[in-house]
């Protein structure tokens, strides 16, 4: 095969523009995957390299800094970015140079990679010696500690002033010796591999002035290079890993660092790792909860914050502490309530991660009122409302708030910090109708409400409804209820509560004794396994990463002991009646020695009531009581909507009775 002069195939039979045809075809292609994904980081690496390979240096210029508004680019995208732009400059005007030198800083907002620092440092030698100095110092600081490639920074800085030595005489000869002279002992006390050939030339360096090295410089130089074996048996364990492998040794290394207690080598540790690994949240994570508690230094965090966001948008655990991080900082109001406009378009894979996110930017927006000393909490309302109806359209009705955790912290904060009992009953009265009805660590939630809230009445119609409708602990709130008449009614009230809790256990026990078991604990699995059953659909596929922290403005559902006589079964789909409460469903009947169990633990529990001096009998003196009335026309009534009258409850059954 033949070339022609232009470098054309002469047999091929191809025309001039034929390359330029392909390529054109293969941007317009890119640009419209782009058009269509703007986030398809296969379609911007793509479109970079055609419009590289076709020379076209705007719009390739364009293509990058669309591309480095949407993700973080790698040193190598940086990289090869930097080099066109020091191309197509012309050479040291003014304007160039700050153009790339921005470039270079840039880059390194994305990653501290030692490639780009190099050629950063080499670059900057032809600038003033004083900003040459700047951006080696720079270096240092940045990834000098790396005990791997770290000793590179330290030998250009040293060559660049042996060089600037070399064009001196004289007196200032001397200070430029004695600047050479300091780089070696700082770098000779610090375990970089390879330091033993430093020393070597630090002494043929000292042989020019006939001087030995000080003893403190051998001394530093001797400690470093004990430690240096323990460190290289991390450095090897990176060598020969990848992936998973490398989170382990990277782990495994800052375990050790951070015993050692250098927060200065454990920060350019932790730089390597997310640099090597940049989409693990774990990691992220841990980077920044020690940045947070140990380094507390707001102008070094939150920059970390802003690239972890960047790197793992999807986290909600990095965006719930980035937000955090910038109170605690006391960043503007514009400037966090931007981070937060971010972080709810992020997305979230469920429904927890969801609650855990609004939950902390609404917390925050509390306590911006509360150090101020307002009372106008008209911001955080809507951020209640606006998170309702954010996870509603992404989850449904039935599963944006499975555990009720969103609702419950909307109603306290309704009723103690606005004073809207109104709207913290109807968030009660929602969490009770749509399934929480039959469990009494709910009403127990629902009753503090109240009491806090100063409704004395409103907590006894609470109870009373609830030793009516729990089916899981009938005993909690039988109690419950008797001491809140202890605490705040009369005698007569006590009495009256009393002879219903007396009433109540002798219908449950019995209950339990035709049931076979205890009534309602197998209906109710343990609440871990309720919150995995309740994500389980939203996380499927994905990946593990960024599971949600625990906020210390999150406020949890009473916990309960897990019921441990029977297997765990996960709750069929709940129905309602017309009122718009769940219909308890019938108990799981157990074996029958499992069940002669359960009645012997019910009559133990009445019996310690009893020596408590609770007055509650469920077996002798309801039955006593219960001789002035009719057994056949007695009826069981529960999980009645707050909204019934009295009046429409006699006369159905006034209706019903004749």
């Amino acid at each position: 095969m033949e070339v022609d002069e232009d470098g054309l195939d002469s047999d091929s039979g191809s025309e001039p523009g034929d390359d330029d045809m392909v390529s054109e075809a293969q941007i317009a292609d890119f640009e419209a995957k782009l058009t269509e994904e703007p986030f398809n980081y296969a379609a911007h690496v793509g479109l970079v390299a055609a419009l590289r390979s076709a020379g076209d240096l705007d719009k390739l210029r364009a293509a990058r800094e669309n591309f480095a508004s949407k993700f973080p680019l790698s040193p190598t995208l940086w990289l090869d970015y930097i080099k066109d732009e020091m191309m197509a400059s012309s050479g040291d005007d003014a304007n160039s140079r700050e153009l790339i030198d921005q470039l270079f800083n840039r880059a390194m907002a994305d990653y501290q990679s030692i490639d780009i620092w190099l050629e950063y440092m080499q670059w900057a030698c032809g600038s003033s010696l004083e900003d040459a100095r700047k951006v080696f110092e720079r270096a240092l600081t940045a990834v000098g500690l790396q005990a791997d490639k770290g000793a590179l920074i330290w030998d250009l800085y040293r060559e660049f002033e042996i060089a600037v030595l070399g064009a001196m005489s004289g007196p200032i000869a001397e200070d430029q010796r004695q600047k050479v002279d300091k780089i070696f002992r700082r770098q000779l006390s610090i375990p970089l591999i390879g330091m033993e050939q430093t020393w070597m030339e630090y002494l043929e360096y000292l042989k020019e002035t006939n001087t030995q090295p000080e003893a403190f410089v051998r001394k530093a130089y001797e400690k470093a290079l004990e430690r240096l074996p323990q460190i290289k048996k991390f450095e090897d364990s990176l060598d020969s890993s990848d992936g998973s492998s490398s989170i382990e040794a990277f782990n495994a290394y800052l375990d050790a660092e951070v015993k050692e207690g250098d927060p200065g080598r454990v920060q350019s540790l932790f730089e390597r790792a997310v640099a090597a690994n940049c989409l693990d949240t774990a990691l992220w994570v841990r980077y920044v909860t020690w940045l947070d508690t140990k380094l507390k230094i707001h102008e070094v965090i939150l920059p970390v914050y802003a690239r972890a966001v960047r790197n793992c948008p999807w986290s909600t655990a990095l965006w719930t502490r980035y937000l955090m991080s910038m109170e605690r900082a006391g960043r503007p109001v514009a400037e966090i309530d931007a981070v937060w406009a971010t972080a709810a378009e992020s997305g979230f894979s469920t429904s927890a991660e969801g609650i855990e996110l609004f939950l902390t930017y609404t917390y925050l927006l509390k306590r911006r009122v509360d150090n101020n000393g307002g009372t106008d909490y008209g911001q955080a309302q809507a951020s209640f409302v606006d998170g309702a109806s954010r996870l509603q359209t992404t989850f449904g009705e039935r599963d944006w708030d499975p555990e009720a955790s969103f609702r419950k912290s909307w109603a306290y904060f309704e009723a103690v910090k606005c004073g809207n009992i109104t709207k913290a009953r109807e968030l009660w009265q929602d969490v009770l109708a749509s399934g929480s009805g039959p469990y009494a660590s709910a009403w127990i939630e629902a009753v503090a409400v109240e009491r806090q809230a100063g409704d004395v009445e409103h907590a006894r119609k609470l109870l009373l409804r609830a030793v009516n409708s729990v089916s899981d602990y009938p005993e909690v709130v039988c109690h419950a209820l008797l001491q809140f008449e202890r605490e705040e009614g009369t005698l007569n009230d006590l009495d009256a509560a009393t002879a219903r809790i007396d009433a109540q256990l002798a219908r449950v026990a019995e209950r339990r004794r035709q049931g076979g078991g205890a009534e309602g604990k197998e209906k109710r699995p343990p609440k871990k396994q309720q919150q995995q059953h309740a994500t389980q659909k939203a996380d499927n596929g994905r990946d593990g990463f960024g599971a949600p922290s625990k906020g210390a403005d999150r406020r949890s559902p009473q916990k309960r002991p897990a019921p441990t006589d029977h297997p765990s079964k996960m709750e069929a789909a709940p129905t309602t009646d017309k009122d718009g409460f769940t219909v308890p469903s019938a108990p799981f009947a157990p074996p029958q020695k499992k069940a002669r169990a359960a009645e012997n633990d019910s009559q133990q529990q009445q019996q310690q009531q009893r020596e408590k001096g609770d007055a509650i009998d469920a077996t002798s003196s309801s039955s006593t009581d219960q001789k002035k009335g009719d057994a056949s026309h007695t009826v069981f009534v529960s999980n009645l909507d707050f909204k019934v009258p009295d009046e429409r409850f006699v006369l159905f059954f006034d209706v019903s009775m004749t």
